[in-house]
């Protein structure tokens, strides 16, 4: 049979591309210092004492706080005055510039309103969960003898009872509003819930409760459950049938694990070799090789969690202050950005400013990742003390988060190029290496056992490395062993090897031989994931 070997590059139009350092020619980013931090394309510049501080509450203590989805308001819970009760609070956080010198930070902004006041008995507790368009806002309300969730509308403050008597430890709205999914924790384990909204009777979908998701369309709800010590399965329920399923075991991860928004990696902290202090290591959301983020002159306490884009991890340091992090994907784990020039290292940057108080819940960021809330710890109404430290003690701020947008060195506008261009060479070999054996695909499903498969093949096993490396092999296999051409039915659509490392782009290749590039948005894995699962379906059925 005569073939045809055809690839087909769709470059989408990219903005933004790897930092490295151009030989000979001092790359810009060595002119940033300690409070500042490079990822991907872009430079993040935290506020420091200097800057204005935006107060945005001061009657304290603070119990929780979050910003709201695309817009520049915090909601907090606080007290209401002098008689006890507890207030569910909606506060603006515009920036303007402060008036004169020596003082470092703005007025409180007036546009701020007490949305809601608990029943007299009743204490606010965070987290607040801010529905993603914005509309309702639920916190836990706790009486001596029961821990309540509930919904204020943000235009009314009218108010909606969740669920009623138990400890709810994570929430997570459905994207378009009207279900609402929890994880409940008590004698008997975690519990996942969910609720339709207006809310009426609770349905209980199984045991479980880490990293909850919703798909973007609200059609499907994922979450974890250990189902061994070692191993968690990824549980599924699908809205259109009703049904849960599992899928996708991978490795257990410790209490206090965090997933990036994006679900792509899952942050943990864990003893050293030595164990005498804390790392921290960040995992493939589904892999088994995790990397050591390195953190000089930090030892990390807590994970305060990821900003909205992934691109950034806080963690709290000695003396309670906040450490921001970036960790860079690489072929099977993650690799923190690589040092630019001797006695300087981008991979940390600390938020300059006074500890914070962790009992007021972490730190929350924008929508746009430009502002960032927390509240300060050790409250004091001393003025030469506000004066010294160039913040007020115990309340609720927002410091603003300048972004600026790095253009790529011209090598790493080559990198995406060289990219295709190796996996058009690795689509090439696998072609003619099934031709040679009647349309098998190779015997393992091992990348690095099937790349020294195909190495009669390849020219060099350079094809397989990222650009620039030697031993960084970024090709994955994705077919299974004994696989054969004819069993597939469309092999224009199934993918047989992906490069997956950079943050904005992945590379997958085809079983007819062609190779596309894709940019990185939403679950974008699902795309060749759901392939293979419609294929391993199908044969179920034709074996039975």
């Amino acid at each position: 049979m005569k073939r045809w070997w055809w690839m087909f590059v769709s470059l989408a139009a990219l903005g933004a591309g790897v930092i490295v350092t151009a030989s000979g020619q001092p790359h810009p980013l060595a002119r940033y210092g300690n409070s500042k931090l490079v990822t991907g394309e872009w430079a993040f510049s935290f506020a420091t004492y200097r800057e204005p501080i935006l107060v945005l509450a001061d009657e304290g203590p603070i119990t929780g706080f979050a910003f709201g989805p695309g817009r520049a308001e915090v909601a907090y819970c606080a007290p209401v005055g002098q008689q006890g009760r507890w207030g569910l609070w909606v506060v603006a956080a515009s920036f303007r510039p402060p008036e004169g010198r020596g003082y470092p930070f703005t007025k409180r902004s007036a546009t701020r309103r007490l949305l809601w006041t608990a029943p007299e008995g009743a204490r606010l507790r965070g987290p607040v969960w801010w529905a993603p368009d914005g509309s309702r806002i639920a916190v836990r309300a706790d009486t001596e003898e029961l821990s309540d969730v509930v919904a204020v509308d943000y235009g009314t403050g009218e108010v909606v009872r969740l669920c009623r008597g138990v400890e709810v430890i994570d929430l997570a709205w459905c994207p378009t509003g009207h279900r609402i999914a929890y994880i409940t924790e008590g004698e008997a384990g975690r519990v996942v819930w969910l609720q339709t909204f207006p809310p009426g009777e609770a349905r209980r979908l199984g045991e479980g409760g880490f990293n909850l998701r919703w798909s973007l369309d609200g059609g499907s709800l994922r979450w974890l459950r250990p189902s061994s010590e070692d191993i968690w399965v990824e549980r599924t329920w699908d809205a259109a049938t009703g049904e849960v399923t599992e899928a996708n075991p991978q490795p257990a991860r410790p209490q206090g694990a965090m997933w990036s928004p994006d679900g792509r990696f899952c942050a943990t902290l864990k003893p050293s070799a030595e164990g005498e202090e804390e790392r921290v290591v960040i995992y493939p959301t589904s892999g088994t090789v995790g990397e050591r983020v390195p953190l000089p002159y930090v030892q990390p306490k807590r994970l305060l969690g990821w900003s909205p884009d992934s691109r950034l991890l806080l963690v709290l340091g000695e003396g309670d202050l906040p450490v921001a992090v970036a960790p860079r994907p690489i072929a099977e784990g993650i690799r923190p950005i690589a040092e630019l020039r001797r006695g300087y290292s981008s991979e940390r940057a600390s938020i300059a400013g006074p500890p914070i108080d962790p009992r007021a819940g972490p730190p929350s960021w924008s929508s746009g990742c430009d502002v960032l809330a927390l509240v300060v710890a050790e409250p004091s109404d001393s003025a030469r003390e506000l004066r010294k430290t160039g913040y007020p003690h115990g309340c609720l701020v927002a410091a603003p988060i300048r972004r600026e947008h790095l253009e790529p060195t011209t090598r790493a506008k080559e990198e995406p190029d060289r990219v295709v261009y190796n996996m058009r060479n690795v689509a090439l070999g696998l072609q003619m290496y099934l031709a040679d054996n009647n349309d098998i695909f190779l015997p393992t499903g091992d990348s690095e056992d099937a790349w020294w498969i195909l190495d009669p093949y390849m020219r060099n096993r350079s094809v397989f490395m990222r650009p620039g490396t030697e031993d960084e092999m970024v090709v994955q296999y994705l077919v299974p062993p004994g696989v054969r051409l004819v069993d597939v039915e469309d092999p224009v659509r199934m993918p047989v090897a992906v490069v997956d490392y950079h943050p904005d782009f992945y590379v997958i290749a085809y079983g007819d031989g062609h190779v596309k590039m894709f940019e990185k948005e939403g679950e974008y894995w699902e795309s060749w994931e759901e392939w293979w699962r419609e294929f391993w379906e199908t044969r179920e059925r034709e074996e039975r």
